[in-house]
């Protein structure tokens, strides 16, 4: 990728008006079995008090709940309590469903949270950029089983033109200035205690 093509794409700022927030599969049976889990549910929950805030679109996908079970509970709460704030159950490994697509069609930018990062987030990534929406990936909040395969997706998902991104400087785009009027409610939520998951 040209640097030609990718400084407009970065210099262009969030628009928090039209911004989505997309839970990818944050589900129970996943979490014994993907790296820094506590970690990424942490992130993630701050991102959605985030939507909150900002009246934002919340969406949330479970893969084959039947076996992998729902979403997992604190998380489903603050879903529940976002705009929009629905769940919808799918078997393609992509969020990018009719009912999901149809919930963001007033979206330019979409918040792309969850697991696992190699499959799901990706193909949901290139579905999106495709519908020429422009994805941010908060990568303390994305993970994935298998540390080699997150850290090769990611590269995969900058180089197709997706922005990389964390929780606190996502919440902070967001809001550009300490005049803003969320600013103390992001300062808040930015002071919140978690880990942090390597970049790459």
């Amino acid at each position: 990728m040209s640097l030609s093509s990718i400084v407009p794409r970065l210099a262009k700022p969030i628009n928090a008006k039209r911004t989505a927030f997309l839970l990818c599969d944050v589900q129970e049976k996943f979490a014994g079995r993907i790296k820094n889990w506590d970690s990424m549910v942490k992130s993630c929950s701050v991102l959605l008090r985030t939507a909150h805030a900002f009246d934002a679109k919340v969406v949330a996908t479970e893969q084959y709940p039947k076996a992998l079970g729902a979403t997992i509970p604190d998380l489903a709460a603050l879903v529940a309590a976002g705009k929009g704030g629905k769940v919808y159950p799918k078997t393609q490994f992509s969020m990018t469903i009719p009912e999901v697509m149809e919930d963001i069609k007033d979206s330019d930018d979409i918040v792309l949270m969850g697991i696992e990062a190699h499959v799901c987030i990706l193909q949901t990534t290139r579905e999106l950029l495709a519908a020429g929406r422009r994805v941010y990936l908060p990568l303390d909040a994305v993970s994935a089983g298998d540390v080699q395969d997150r850290s090769v997706a990611v590269q995969v998902m900058r180089d197709m033109g997706a922005n990389l991104t964390t929780t606190e400087s996502l919440m902070f785009e967001m809001i550009g200035s300490k005049d803003h009027e969320l600013f103390k409610a992001m300062s808040n939520l930015a002071k919140e205690p978690r880990d942090r998951l390597p970049c790459l």
